[in-house]
């Protein structure tokens, strides 16, 4: 049986290229507007529905509160 939170489990995230969890996958459904502008801004080969992992979602809000 698939358990998306197994440690044998792992994709990797498209900006980062770091290996999560599944569940650790944003989908650009849950990402606000204004952070997935910004990652399409600093990543332009990335396409939104990939999806991308929680830390490089963290980061990139970091990175727009400092602009």
């Amino acid at each position: 049986m698939f358990n998306p939170d197994s440690p044998m489990e792992q994709v990797q995230c498209p900006i980062g290229l770091q290996m999560v969890r599944p569940s650790q996958i944003a989908s650009a459904f849950d990402i606000k507007p204004a952070v997935l502008n910004y990652l399409q801004e600093k990543y332009p080969l990335w396409q939104p529905e990939q999806g991308v992992c929680i830390n490089c979602v963290q980061v990139a809000l970091e990175g727009l509160m400092q602009e």
